[in-house]
């Protein structure tokens, strides 16, 4: 019986996650596939019955419906529920369950870096489902000082009823006296991502107010070195792209999936080969 995931979003054509679950299924040597579907907001109650009753195996979820989803699947993690957003989602017997891995890929890197983050002051940029992810990693990695600024009013009224511990700053905020004490920026918008490579949601003469041993985290993936990144290491910064993260949550939503008896840690090798190779192809000089 051939297996069939996919991924909902939309936009969706920049997504490079077929490209590593492909590659994974093929590892795997399964008859299975993975497709995405570019689904607007207003038929995505609609996309979701129809995964089920076409026996999809499980789904990701990405912008912008990595909130609007929880009311449409039956149930949810724990982990889900405290992040209040979904981006994988598992055929059970009682239906479509929605977790996240997008916290688990988030913090894997900064733990690769040290293992001790809780003295650092977090600042998180953008109010949607990444960034309720992004909160969530840096509350576990015990950091106890994090900022979010956004741009939505109804976002970060929503996001500071679910963590009403963290500081919200609003547009109109002015970011000096903020960036001058954090240690860790982390970009969850999609500011910087193709087709629009060269926005960036600080300006470069922001970036200079970071401490020295600041790190600039951007979620964004593609392209895998944006405009913050490029600004931040001209700055001096330590700098850390999104390609990490999509691998890693790409991974653990894998293992939700299909279950495997262990972890095949070598699939997290044959993914993030696949995606570099498929970047290093589509950044070639065109004839």
């Amino acid at each position: 019986m051939t297996l069939f995931f996919g991924l909902l979003g939309y936009p969706i054509a920049h997504s490079l996650s077929p490209v590593m679950h492909k590659a994974a299924l093929n590892h795997l040597g399964l008859d299975a596939h993975y497709l995405a579907f570019p689904v607007a907001s207003e038929n995505i109650s609609e996309a979701v019955s129809g995964l089920w009753a076409l026996g999809c195996g499980g789904f990701n979820v990405t912008i912008p419906h990595k909130q609007a989803i929880m009311p449409l699947i039956q149930d949810s993690t724990p982990l889900a529920r405290k992040i209040g957003a979904v981006n994988t989602v598992l055929r059970t017997e009682q239906g479509w369950l929605g977790d996240n891995t997008d916290m688990a890929g988030f913090i894997a890197p900064l733990l690769r870096r040290k293992p001790d983050w809780s003295e650092a002051h977090a600042l998180i940029l953008g109010c949607g489902g990444a960034a309720r992810a992004v909160i969530a990693g840096c509350q576990a990695l015990g950091i106890r000082h994090i900022r979010v600024q956004g741009r939505t009013p109804e976002n970060l009224k929503a996001i500071h009823e679910q963590f009403p511990e963290i500081q919200i700053l609003g547009p109109e905020q002015s970011m000096a006296s903020v960036l001058v004490h954090t240690h860790l920026v982390v970009n969850t918008t999609p500011l910087g991502m193709d087709p629009h490579p060269k926005a960036s949601p600080l300006k470069q003469e922001e970036l200079a107010l970071l401490p020295e041993n600041a790190l600039v985290y951007d979620l964004v993936y593609n392209p895998e070195r944006t405009q913050l990144l490029t600004w931040s290491q001209e700055q001096g910064l330590a700098t850390q792209g999104g390609l990490e993260m999509l691998v890693y949550q790409g991974w653990k939503a894998l293992q939700l999936w299909l279950h495997p008896s262990q972890e095949d840690y070598s699939l997290l090798v044959v993914m993030e080969k696949a995606l570099r190779k498929h970047l290093l192809w589509t950044a070639r000089p065109k004839s």
